[in-house]
């Protein structure tokens, strides 16, 4: 009767550390990925830089400062899958006028990589 016991726990005991390496090897690494793969304002396509601290977004196109509202720009942002995007300023009207700029700090799904972005609007 020991024996069998004995060899019961062993095999209870191999079963539950198989199970455990077999989860644990079958986790899923978080992301690293924190881009800006999208920055578009009204339909227009603005640049997203590659490096750089922070890393530099601004129109294709130079706004004229006359014809052109700039204090109330509406951008649609994508971002890397599973990553998230700084506080309120996603879906929010920013003021690009008289120079102004507005950083963005996307977050990856690790929660620890992150980048930031500053768009500014060309105006002439």
């Amino acid at each position: 009767m020991y024996r069998n016991s004995k060899f019961l726990s062993n095999l209870v005991t191999f079963a539950l550390l198989a199970t455990i390496a077999c989860f644990s090897s079958c986790k899923k690494d978080k992301s690293t990925a924190c881009d800006i793969t999208s920055f578009t304002v009204s339909g227009e396509r603005w640049i997203v830089g590659t490096t750089g601290n922070p890393i530099q977004i601004f129109p294709e196109k130079v706004y004229a400062l006359k014809s052109d509202n700039v204090s109330n720009l509406l951008p649609v942002i994508t971002i890397s899958p599973g990553a998230s995007l700084n506080h309120a300023l996603s879906g929010q009207s920013h003021d690009f006028s008289n120079g102004a700029s507005v950083t963005f700090i996307v977050t990856a799904e690790d929660g620890k990589t992150t980048k930031t972005y500053r768009a500014t609007a060309r105006v002439q």
